[in-house]
């Protein structure tokens, strides 16, 4: 039987890395529109995305390695 909690926490961990991926190309995005004359927003939008990626994926990474070692029996 599957364990749904590990499951779900690779999941977890999943949207964390895609949500970083999403607000990368949202950035290339708005750098190609604001290239073509679009609003300076999109890339200082997809820029505070990106940041914010950035803050989620190396929170979890600092918690991965911080966790205790489990105990020997």
């Amino acid at each position: 039987m599957i364990e749904r909690s590990k499951v779900w926490g690779w999941l977890d961990v999943a949207m964390d890395w895609w949500g970083l991926a999403f607000c990368v190309y949202l950035l290339v995005v708005g750098i190609g529109s604001y290239r073509d004359g679009g609003p300076l927003a999109w890339p200082i939008m997809g820029g505070l995305g990106v940041l914010g990626g950035l803050w989620t994926v190396g929170r979890r990474i600092v918690r991965w390695y911080r966790r205790p070692a489990a105990p020997q029996a």
